[in-house]
């Protein structure tokens, strides 16, 4: 099988307690991998050389790159083709462990994203591959999120390559055309997603959230610095807003919807959206 690793931080053993308990239940088997913490004075100096020059970036995402960084090169130290890599805080299907055996997945397959994104997604009608009875679709616009992933020995070598320095957040370098990575590598999403990070779920299903995010209240304060440097940049004209839209229909994305929520499956009748 597709071997499985959990980033969460030393600081966070209730989450791993919590995890721990959820993939006894499903029966997936993982390693932990030690997220780097913001708030390790040890580790300043790597996240301040990762952000710079630029500084974008708040002290959490860059220690989360820096975290996903680790897990990319764990994969490269072994010798298996892919590697399916978790944040903590994820609610899984009760077939996860099987869509992780090697056979389903398809070897040019380089960058699969697993989880349900925090948003609608455009994505190409035509899938590229069956999976266990679900479909692999390749993505056409950014998807947000970066909690459950399968990414290959090529795609994480590229991804080492790219994260030297940063000024985006790990789930824009994974999942948005502007990123250098989607120039080399097709990302596709599980159709239906087999899982989803705490966060979303209860924004679905207007339920309790069981666990605060490490770095929601930094990227929030960031994302507006972000979002007016990206807002200088942007055409404002309203045919750069038709053009996307043919060029996602183009793509394959559909007609009617282009735009789209990623349907939700943990095999309970509940929890399927």
């Amino acid at each position: 099988a597709t071997p499985v690793v959990v980033i969460n931080l030393d600081r966070d053993s209730d989450r791993l307690a919590w995890y721990s308990e959820n993939c006894l239940r499903v029966g997936l088997r993982f390693e932990r991998i030690a997220a780097v913490d913001a708030k390790d004075e040890s580790m300043l100096a790597k996240i301040e050389d990762l952000r710079s020059p630029s500084f974008r970036l708040s002290y959490a995402e860059a220690a989360c790159i820096l975290s996903h960084r680790k897990a990319w090169q764990y994969l490269l130290d072994t010798e298996h083709p892919h590697l399916a890599i978790l944040e903590d805080d994820l609610h899984l299907s009760e077939d996860f462990p099987l869509l992780l055996r090697n056979e389903l997945i398809p070897k040019n397959a380089d960058l699969i994203k697993l989880e349900v994104p925090s948003g609608k997604v455009s994505f190409a009608q035509k899938p590229s591959a069956s999976f266990l009875g679900s479909k692999l679709h390749r993505l056409i616009t950014k998807a947000y999120g970066s909690g459950a992933y399968i990414v290959s020995r090529q795609c994480a070598s590229k991804l080492l390559e790219a994260t030297k320095h940063c000024s985006e957040p790990v789930d824009v370098i994974l999942f948005d055309p502007q990123s250098s990575i989607w120039g080399l590598f097709e990302a596709l999403q599980l159709i239906p997603a087999p899982c989803i990070q705490d966060v979303n779920l209860c924004r679905l299903t207007s339920s309790e959230q069981l666990f605060e995010s490490a770095i929601e209240n930094e990227r929030n304060t960031v994302k507006d610095i972000r979002k007016s440097e990206n807002k200088k940049k942007k055409n404002s004209i309203p045919l750069k807003k038709l053009w996307r839209y043919l060029w996602c229909i183009y793509q394959g994305a559909n007609p009617l919807r282009h735009k789209e929520y990623i349907p939700l499956d943990l095999g309970h009748p509940d929890t399927s959206v």
